[in-house]
This record gives C-alpha cells, structure tokens and sequence, in this order.
C-alpha cells in the first residue's frame, strides 16, 4: 500500500506509507492458503484454558434444535465438564424421559457441535442440590 503527496513535481515525492509484506520464517514449512478460523479458535482456547466453557456455550446453543423447544422451555444445561453435562428439568417425569433418550440426545450434540464433546448426561430435578459431591451416604457432622 503506497500513499503519494499531492505535488508529484515534488523532488522529495516517495511514499508517506509504504507496505513490505514480512518474509516468512523458514521453520514455518510451506503456506497453505487459507484456514478454517475453527482451526485456529479451538487450539488458542483450549491454550487460554477457555475451550471448555466455548463448548459449553456451543451445548446451549443446540440444546433447543436437539430436545425441541418445548423440552428446552422446561430444561436448562447448568454444567459441562469432562465430556459430562448435567441438565436441570422441572419435573422428576421430563428428567426420566430424558435419561431413557439420553444416548439419542448426546448423538444429536456432537452431531451438531461437530465433535464428540459430550459422552455422558447427568439429569437432576431443578433445586436440588448436587449429589456427586463425595457427601452421599455419609452423615454430615455438625
């Protein structure tokens, strides 16, 4: 990109800006044209610690499109960790229906996501609390 003054009788007329593609570093190997920017975004958020919650936030995004509007109207994804995503309902009868089509559910995500990102799907009645944390079975002491 060059930029001329107004006066090309100028003897001082060279380019105010001047553009110089930089060399590409030889350990770089061969340029390969475009990228897909999925290619470059997962890599650098994952290295942000950030690929998780990017997933996360792709689950709520095709929840509805998978379960249908009215299931997503009485369920809510709360958590996605390690492959397992819990989600709330609003009636003990939703969340066993959905645990029966759980497998039909997490095919749909990852078809959707475009990744086997979720492996397993936890259901639990909106408002309670979360029972896998390691005090089940056990008395607490006061």
């Amino acid at each position: 990109m060059t930029t001329r003054r107004d006066n090309p009788q100028d003897p001082g007329d060279r380019p105010v800006l001047d553009f110089k593609p930089l060399r590409r570093s030889p350990n770089r190997g061969e340029d390969t044209g475009p990228v897909a920017l999925s290619d470059l975004l997962v890599p650098t958020l994952a290295r942000l610690g950030l690929k998780t919650r990017a997933r996360f936030v792709q689950i709520l995004s095709a929840w509805p499109a998978v379960v249908g509007e009215m299931v997503a109207a009485q369920t809510s994804p709360t958590n996605f960790f390690r492959g397992r995503l819990t989600v709330e309902t609003q009636s003990p009868a939703m969340g066993h229906q959905l645990h029966l089509q759980r497998q039909t559910i997490i095919e749909g995500l990852n078809q959707r996501i475009g990744d086997t990102a979720v492996v397993e799907i936890r259901f639990r009645l909106a408002g309670d609390k979360d029972l896998n944390d390691g005090t089940r079975g056990r008395r607490r002491s006061t």
